[in-house]
């Protein structure tokens, strides 16, 4: 590859360019990730490996409401993150084998350079009140 493949180092540890990067997380994925599906809003399926963990730290630490740009991030969110080529967007669901359902309400490619390495993103469970369910 190009410049895009280059390491980034600083003080003695180097961090691979962006394909060694989206290799690296792929195989993260793959390791560690849950095995969920992809519903897309047209009905299409994905299997694929994603994390999803309950957004806790910040409401642990700061007990107060959290505004960011987009508006209120509710305490009953959760994260995802996914590979960048299952290109899920807001309004799809991930569904783990449990049957439990996660609607996806923010969805953004983290970026090295020009390279899209993962997206990451914030959801909800389905069929649990929540403030986002009513919108």
């Amino acid at each position: 590859g190009g410049d895009a493949d280059g390491a980034v180092c600083k003080v003695g540890r180097c961090v691979p360019g962006g394909v060694a990067v989206r290799n690296m997380v792929e195989k993260i994925l793959k390791t560690y990730g849950a095995t969920t599906t992809l519903i897309r809003q047209d009905g299409e399926t994905l299997a694929l490996k994603a994390l999803l963990q309950p957004r806790k730290a910040l409401s642990q630490r700061n007990a107060i409401r959290r505004i960011s740009p987009l508006g209120e991030i509710q305490g009953d969110t959760y994260l995802f993150i996914c590979s960048v080529d299952c290109g899920a967007s807001v309004g799809d669901l991930l569904v783990q084998k449990e049957g439990i359902r996660y609607e996806l309400r923010q969805v953004e490619k983290v970026m090295y350079k020009e390279d899209p390495i993962y997206l990451w993103g914030l959801c909800v469970q389905k069929g649990r009140d929540n403030a986002w369910d009513g919108q």
